[in-house]
């Protein structure tokens, strides 16, 4: 960070954009979404200057894009976009039937650094969860349980909501089976 904050000015005291654009991607890589937000605010650096830098911002603090829906088409995307357009969505989560490529939302969240898995997981998570998508939504808690070290209140609340949920998902197929 120190790095990075350094290079916002050049020899001659003149705010670098592109400086301020890196130290807002920093910020964001260690989840400080207020801060990356600030730094663009401060050096005005707009949404079209730096696409998707302001929406990520929002994001990581666990807050939503001000065009949510925008985000919709592209849960679809082979890439890691699929990752933060569900994360875009307003609860309870992505509109029913919209389509999500769960394999690139896996590929994404498993890329991320630990500590992001485990401030964004339970987020991610209730998403699938509410989704009915118990398959995806325990991969995503498998990306963060196979790292060593304890995780924190809100991943272990996670696991017990899945847990729950594939619990009341196991008992409405027993349910259903002929005896």
């Amino acid at each position: 960070i120190g790095t990075a904050r350094a290079a916002l000015l050049d020899g001659t005291d003149t705010p670098d954009a592109e400086a301020a654009k890196a130290l807002a991607r920093t910020y964001l890589h260690f989840g400080f979404g207020a801060e990356a937000a600030q730094v663009l605010d401060a050096f005005a650096i707009s949404p079209q200057e730096a696409p998707g830098l302001h929406d990520l911002a929002l994001m990581v603090d666990g807050l939503l894009p001000e065009e949510p829906a925008r985000y919709v088409d592209q849960m679809s995307c082979d890439s890691n976009i699929a990752l933060w357009a569900v994360l875009a969505q307003p609860e309870p989560g992505p509109p029913a039937g919209a389509p999500i490529e769960t394999g690139a939302v896996r590929r994404a969240f498993s890329l991320l650094p630990l500590h992001l898995r485990r401030h964004l997981g339970p987020i991610l998570v209730q998403r699938f969860v509410q989704r009915g998508d118990l398959e995806t939504a325990r991969a995503l808690s498998a990306a963060i349980g196979r790292a060593v070290g304890g995780h924190g209140n809100a991943v272990a609340v996670m696991e017990a909501r899945l847990t729950l949920a594939e619990d009341a998902a196991a008992g409405a197929t027993d349910g259903a089976a002929p005896a």
